[in-house]
């Protein structure tokens, strides 16, 4: 078994890399106002070293999503992404604890242009997309092999 931790995303072991690059989405967590973890599923890319994910227009139950409420008040994030098996030996693990900040879609071009080539059915309903930015401080990894 083999874990580790980096600061930047370019210090991944290429193995890492990989399995972070497949992961086809990841669980974000921020910290909601009673301190109490909040995490829900997202989809994310990878842009100049941070990753990104979508504000996008799919329907929600509120007006404003809690993980943004959250950021506003605190802007500490992890993101997990993992690569699940019932072969308990490919199992693998990368979480980027960082700091999150919403860019805004006059901003965000690059970023919207990014998480577009990662998940092309975004094409139609990202443009003019605020998105959430995640700078790493810590990048925590685990794997079987």
């Amino acid at each position: 078994m083999a874990s580790g931790r980096c600061e930047r995303l370019s210090e991944l072991p290429a193995a890492m890399k990989d399995a972070l690059d497949a992961a086809r989405r990841g669980v974000m967590t921020t910290v909601d106002r009673e301190g109490r973890p909040h995490a829900v599923p997202v989809v994310f890319a990878v842009h100049d070293q941070d990753l990104v994910t979508p504000i996008d227009r799919k329907p929600k139950t509120g007006k404003t999503l809690g993980r943004l409420r959250n950021l506003e008040r605190d802007p500490r994030v992890a993101l997990l992404a993992d690569r699940w098996s019932e072969e308990w030996t490919e199992l693998a693990w990368v979480m980027i604890r960082g700091r999150a900040s919403v860019q805004s879609s006059s901003r965000s071009v690059s970023e919207v242009e990014a998480i577009i080539a990662r998940y092309p059915e975004y094409r139609d309903t990202l443009e003019g997309s605020d998105v959430i930015r995640i700078v790493p401080e810590q990048i925590l990894w685990w794997s079987w092999a």
